[in-house]
């Protein structure tokens, strides 16, 4: 399965993620305009919130754009030109790459691919012709590494037939809160994509090494990483992560207990989830990762018959429940106990790793993982 992990970005990536599939039919809410009113243009955020990029991980953030004929009667207004641009704490921001489409767009619709560095990138439409008819579009924006909140703005023009010059509307923006980077939390939207996106929360003290997500440190003794397999739809996804919470039963081995709680709305062939826990965690005392157990809790979706939450996860051999992952029932694909130190032929384990724990789950849906 390939991984896409974004390196570092100095700037926004904006990517039509154009979401209808057709005309939409609907009342449109009045605006002031510098026009006569023939075309409105919304634009909603898809998220309250959104994590700001590090230089381990991207985050995305996820803007609705609706154009509607706002006349009572019905003629050919077009072609209509979309201008997008990004910006950060109201100061523009450049476009940097395209992030990817999620699916076809709405007839008629298209959108240009902006260079990296471009500023803007350009949505067309090329007509609208009844009344109350609109089209909608989803544009998704790479989170920035700084600032208090992102935003997009659209700047609509249209033509008519039989007029030369363009109409157009003032501004239309709206604007996502950019939550500071939190080793136990990340908040993201999901862009559909013909490959593996990677999640995790980080922060500056993140260390990857050779590996994907972050690594246990004494720091920071417990990491997620989910994988979310290629999808033609778009979600959203919220990791957090807790030490020592009251509802985590600690096994005698182990020094504390630690869990992670996985929102990620959408069906799923299976996610991939990384959990590591650092060395210093875990009992001198003769402690075993073959005999350590998760615990899965689905709630508050109900599990399937003849299982209880919390479920100690199987391995994905165990054919107790059937052929696993399946729905409401995680299984453990690989347990990895890292050497504190490698003899060659074998690859050095980084410093990091060294001596920590690591699980592999193949999972069908959210839920809370505790160790």
């Amino acid at each position: 399965m390939s991984s896409r992990v974004l390196s570092r970005l100095s700037a926004l990536a904006v990517s039509a993620v154009l979401a209808g599939v057709g005309m939409l039919m609907g009342s449109a809410p009045a605006f002031a305009s510098d026009s006569d009113g023939d075309i409105t243009t919304t634009v909603t955020a898809l998220q309250t919130s959104v994590t700001q990029s590090t230089a381990s991980v991207t985050a995305y953030a996820s803007f609705r754009v609706t154009l509607t004929h706002y006349t009572t009667r019905n003629e050919t207004i077009g072609p209509i030109q979309v201008v997008l641009t990004t910006s950060v704490d109201a100061a523009a921001s450049p476009v940097a790459a395209v992030v990817g489409l999620s699916a076809a767009a709405p007839a008629g619709t298209s959108c240009s691919t902006p260079a990296p560095g471009s500023a803007t990138m350009t949505c067309t439409t090329t007509s609208l012709y009844t009344a109350g008819q609109s089209v909608s579009f989803d544009v998704t924006v790479t989170s920035p590494v700084s600032g208090a909140q992102v935003s997009l703005n659209a700047n609509t023009s249209w033509q008519e037939p039989g007029e030369s010059g363009s109409e157009f509307e003032p501004t239309r923006t709206a604007s996502m809160a950019l939550d500071v980077p939190d080793p136990n939390k990340l908040k993201s939207f999901v862009p559909a994509s013909t490959a593996t996106t990677t999640l995790f929360p980080s922060s500056a003290a993140c260390v990857t090494g050779p590996y994907v997500g972050c690594a246990a440190t004494p720091a920071q003794p417990w990491t997620t990483t989910v994988e979310i397999p290629p999808s033609s739809q778009t979600t959203t996804a919220t990791i957090s992560q807790a030490f020592n919470s009251p509802d985590c039963a600690r096994a005698g081995n182990l020094l504390n207990c630690s869990s992670s709680t996985l929102t990620i709305p959408g069906a799923f062939d299976h996610l991939v989830i990384t959990l590591r826990r650092d060395a210093s965690t875990i009992s001198s005392n003769g402690a075993k990762i073959a005999n350590a157990i998760i615990y899965y809790d689905g709630t508050p979706k109900a599990p399937p018959a003849g299982v209880v939450y919390p479920l100690q996860v199987p391995n994905c051999t165990d054919t107790t429940y059937g052929p696993l992952p399946a729905p409401g029932i995680p299984c453990i694909q690989v347990r990895t106990d890292y050497p504190k130190k490698t003899v060659p032929p074998k690859p050095p384990v980084p410093a990091e790793f060294a001596s920590d724990w690591e699980f592999v789950i193949w999972a069908k849906d959210n839920g809370k993982y505790s160790n």
